[in-house]
């Protein structure tokens, strides 16, 4: 996984993806979408902070199929969410933090089978950092937390699998500089996922997708 971050001072855009418009959202209920994950021909969708813990089922058209209320979760400021496929578990970020703040933050780990949630509480090593972008490795299992780069210095951190529920300090496993601005820094990441086989990584920022692939899995 580390080996997809070693050439991040050569980014390269994606290439040239066609765009399919297959609905429109008109859910009044999400105003402010942040997280998005398929499962089972649906998308799984939650809002940014502001909102109950809860997640969306929609259709690929757009519409609302019903919501899930995860329980023993709490909603301070969600970002993202992931999946990971055996066993089926969401990780769901309260990780959001944009004064750099919060000493430590949550993962909630959510068991659609079961309807049961754990609690990772996760502390950096770093200290506090605004984290906006979870995705977990399908090979290996590991689970990785992206910062923004407030400040001009994106971290990547790892949480290593098993993942059950307690508290947990993060390295900082790869680091790399981006441009420092004030206010709206169009280069802060903002979304990070990787593909079911595990071959292909996505990194996004305000206005760029970066696509890396990984030549052994």
């Amino acid at each position: 996984m580390i080996g997809f971050f070693l050439i991040s001072n050569l980014w390269a855009q994606c290439p040239v993806l066609d765009i399919t418009k297959s609905g429109v959202l008109s859910d009044p209920d999400l105003n402010e979408i942040s997280g998005i994950q398929v499962y089972k021909e649906h998308l799984w969708v939650h809002n940014d902070s502001g909102d109950r813990p809860r997640v969306f089922l929609l259709s690929t058209n757009g519409e609302r199929e019903r919501i899930v209320n995860i329980p023993s979760a709490k909603a301070k400021d969600w970002e993202d969410i992931t999946l990971l496929r055996e066993p089926t578990i969401f990780f769901l970020g309260d990780v959001g933090d944009n004064l750099e703040r919060r000493s430590e933050v949550e993962v909630y780990l959510y068991n659609p089978s079961s309807n049961q949630t754990q609690t990772m509480t996760l502390q950096y090593e770093t200290g506090p950092k605004d984290v906006e972008a979870l995705a977990i490795d399908p090979v290996h299992k590991d689970l990785y937390l992206m910062s923004k780069g407030r400040g001009g210095v994106v971290h990547l951190f790892q949480k290593k699998f098993p993942h059950v529920k307690g508290a947990y300090r993060l390295e900082s496993v790869h680091s790399f500089p981006i441009p420092s601005q004030d206010g709206l820094n169009p280069f802060r990441i903002t979304a990070m996922d990787i593909s079911p086989k595990g071959d292909r990584i996505a990194v996004r920022n305000y206005f760029q997708l970066f696509l890396w692939s990984r030549e052994a899995v």
